[in-house]
C-alpha cells in the first residue's frame, strides 16, 4: 500500500483481511502441491491456482520494488521475489 499509513483507515482493513485469508488459502495450496497435505481440488486446478499465485507474487514483487516505502521496498521485495520463485518451482 506504498507505505503511507502508520494506521490503516478502516475500509483499508477490510482489503488486508482479504489479503490475508486469501495468502493462507495460497498457503494450503503450496503445500498441496508439495504433498504436505491432501487435495482439496483436482491436481490441475491445484496446480492452475498454483501458477495463479505464482504470477501475482511476481507483479508483487515489481509494485514492492517500486514503492516509495523502505520498508516495502528492502524487506517486501525479497520476500515475495523469494515466495513468487517458490510458487514458480512447485507448479511447474
Amino acid at each position: 500500500m506504498g507505505g503511507q499509513y502508520k494506521v490503516f483507515p478502516k475500509k483499508l482493513r477490510i482489503i488486508l483481511v482479504t489479503q490475508l485469508i486469501l495468502q493462507l488459502f495460497f498457503v494450503v495450496i503450496i503445500l498441496q502441491m508439495g504433498e504436505f497435505i491432501p487435495l482439496w481440488f483436482s491436481e490441475n486446478t491445484t496446480k492452475i491456482i498454483c501458477i495463479v499465485m505464482a504470477v501475482y507474487l511476481s507483479l508483487n514483487t515489481v509494485m514492492n520494488f517500486i514503492s516509495k516505502s523502505k520498508k516495502e521496498k528492502y524487506i517486501m521485495t525479497p520476500l515475495s521475489a523469494i515466495s513468487a520463485i517458490c510458487f514458480w518451482i512447485t507448479a511447474l
